[in-house]
C-alpha cells in the first residue's frame, strides 16, 4: 500500500491518503507508527493505523470530558465503558490520564469540596458521602475536609435555619423544629451543630 500524502490539520489531526483512501487520524498515530518516513506500508501496519486512530479518538473524547471539570476515576471508567472500549484500552487510557495528572484523587477531592462549599447548600457529612461514592480514599477526604473553613459552614447553616423560620406560615413550633432538623441532616449538617441555634430550639 502506498502513502500518497500526509496533510496536517488543526487540533493535532492529520489526513493520510493511502492508495486514494483518506484516513483522518492523530499526531500520536503518525509518531507511534513512524509514518512520516514511510512511503509504503503493509496490511499489518494499515490495521495498526486504523486501530490506533480509534484508540486516540476515544482518548481525546475522554480528555475533553475531563477538561469540562475534574472527574473521578470512577466517573471516567463509567464514561469509557459507555464508549464500549475493550478492558485493555480502558486500562491503558486510565494509566495515560494518571501519568499526565488528569486523574488525581487529591485534586479531584479539592475541586469537589471547593465547589460544594462555595456553590451548594451541602454540609460536611453530605460532601463526605458523595466523595466516598466516587471511591475517593477516606484518608484523602478527611485530610481535605479538615481544611474547610468551619465558620463558613456554620454561618450558612444558620442562614438556612433562619430562612426556614422566617418563611414558616403553617407549621407549629414543634413541627417546624422537626422539619428543619430532618432537612438540615439530609443536607449533610451535623445534628449537634443544628441544635446549637437556640432561636428555634
Amino acid at each position: 500500500m502506498k502513502i500518497d500524502k500526509i496533510e496536517k490539520m488543526k487540533d493535532n489531526r492529520y489526513k493520510i491518503t493511502i492508495d486514494g483512501e483518506v484516513i483522518t487520524t492523530f499526531d500520536n498515530v503518525i509518531l507511534d507508527n513512524n509514518l512520516l518516513y514511510k512511503k509504503e506500508i503493509d496490511k499489518e501496519l494499515y490495521d495498526s493505523i486504523i486501530k490506533n486512530t480509534e484508540y486516540y479518538s476515544n482518548y481525546n473524547k475522554v480528555v475533553k470530558y475531563i477538561l469540562k471539570r475534574r472527574r473521578s476515576e470512577k466517573e471516567i471508567k463509567k464514561y469509557l465503558v459507555k464508549l464500549e472500549l475493550k478492558e485493555e484500552d480502558i486500562n491503558s487510557i486510565i494509566i495515560k490520564l494518571k501519568n499526565i495528572n488528569l486523574i488525581n484523587d487529591i485534586e479531584y477531592c479539592k475541586a469537589f469540596i471547593n465547589d460544594k462549599v462555595n456553590l451548594s447548600k451541602q454540609g460536611i457529612n453530605k460532601i463526605r458521602i458523595d466523595l466516598l461514592e466516587q471511591e475517593i480514599p477516606i484518608e484523602i477526604i478527611e485530610d481535605e475536609l479538615r481544611k474547610v473553613d468551619i465558620d463558613l459552614i456554620n454561618n450558612r447553616l444558620e442562614k438556612l435555619i433562619v430562612k426556614k423560620i422566617n418563611s414558616n406560615r403553617k407549621y407549629s413550633k414543634n413541627q417546624l423544629k422537626q422539619r428543619i432538623l430532618n432537612e438540615m441532616i439530609n443536607l449533610g449538617y451535623d445534628k449537634n451543630s443544628i441544635l446549637r441555634y437556640k432561636g428555634i430550639w
